[in-house]
């Protein structure tokens, strides 16, 4: 038989002609790209980068070594110039005394001040008030002992941590309000309002008699007889503001203390004011709006009789005039506190 034997030889199919693609256009050329790998690697490059030398700075070459680009490094007038062209300072070593103690490089921990302890250890934690660490008034009253050792017996009370007080102890604030209060008159409000001879213990059975008995000396006022200097702040007030502000609750809630009968307190003031009502706006009513004139009677009894009335009251206690100076002080200090106080 006859065998033919044929050659196929294969032939590469013709390259087909086709503008460039947009992701070749853009591709990085191969020898860019491994310059690129190159200088990536390279440590030195990483680590400091090439600096202009016109600008105060150095250029250094990707290829030197770490120490050859330390040694280039701009030297620190250069850095002190470069730092004054951008609005900014050189921290030099003499300015180190503006950084804190614990935040400099310190050879031993000596520099650094202990912090100061603002509180110490009582030495009489019984002088003190449990609720609080307050020092409690030497001797305390019988009121005051009594009231804190109901406290102290209290089902919910808890032990507090106090590095003052080794024996604080702690309820909610509602239940101590009154307590913590109470020794604070007796440490400071009471003593002062016996300091300026202002009485502890008042007989208010008899207030509303002895407001009776001034009835002279506040018809006189009325009259203009005498001067006054709750009738001139009253008749300016009014001339200013007009009635309708001067009679509204938000100016009567401004000047109420203007009222307040001093040391007489809250009790003082409903006796004084009842019988000031009895002796001028009763029977009375049309002469003392006739007298009162401009002012509304129901006005010039609050705020001008009220005032005189509490700092005669309070000259008879002191055995002083109504123009002593001391009488006239203790009158603006309106101690309404020490009353309550004293309650």
């Amino acid at each position: 038989m006859l065998s033919f034997e044929f050659a196929f030889h294969e032939v590469a199919p013709p390259k087909k002609t086709c503008p460039r693609s947009k992701k070749e256009k853009h591709r990085i050329p191969a020898e860019l790209a491994a310059s690129r790998q190159t200088t990536s690697k390279s440590p030195s490059s990483s680590l400091l980068p090439s600096i202009d030398a016109t600008a105060g700075q150095c250029k250094v070459a990707p290829g030197d070594s770490i120490n050859e680009q330390l040694s280039a490094m701009p030297t620190k007038e250069q850095m002190q110039a470069e730092l004054k062209i951008r609005g900014m300072n050189f921290c030099s070593r003499d300015q180190e005394s503006v950084i804190h103690a614990a935040f400099r490089v310190n050879d031993s921990l000596s520099d650094i001040a202990e912090p100061e302890m603002d509180e110490q250890v009582s030495e009489d934690p019984e002088g003190l008030c449990r609720f609080c660490n307050k020092v409690l008034p030497q001797p305390p009253s019988a009121k005051l002992v009594a009231l804190g050792l109901l406290l102290a017996r209290q089902g919910d009370v808890t032990q507090r941590y106090s590095w003052v007080n080794p024996l604080a102890l702690h309820l909610p604030f509602p239940f101590t309000a009154g307590y913590c209060g109470q020794h604070k008159d007796e440490s400071k409000v009471i003593p002062m309002g016996i300091k300026h001879g202002w009485p502890t213990q008042i007989d208010f059975s008899k207030l509303s008699k002895r407001a009776e008995g001034l009835a002279d000396h506040l018809w006189a006022v009325v009259h203009q007889g005498v001067p006054s200097d709750f009738w001139a702040h009253a008749l300016s007030k009014w001339r200013t503001l007009g009635r309708t502000k001067c009679m509204s609750v938000f100016h009567e809630i401004d000047s109420f203390e203007t009222e307040l009968p001093g040391y007489y307190g809250y009790q003082g003031f409903q006796l004084i004011y009842q019988q000031l009502i009895q002796m001028f706006l009763k029977s009375t009513l049309d002469t003392v709006t006739r007298l009162a004139h401009p002012l509304d009677p129901e006005y010039l009894l609050r705020k001008v009789l009220m005032p005189e009335a509490a700092l005669s009251l309070i000259g008879e206690d002191m055995s002083l005039p109504m123009n002593h100076p001391e009488l006239v002080s203790n009158q603006c200090d309106s101690p309404i506190e020490f009353a309550m106080a004293c309650v």
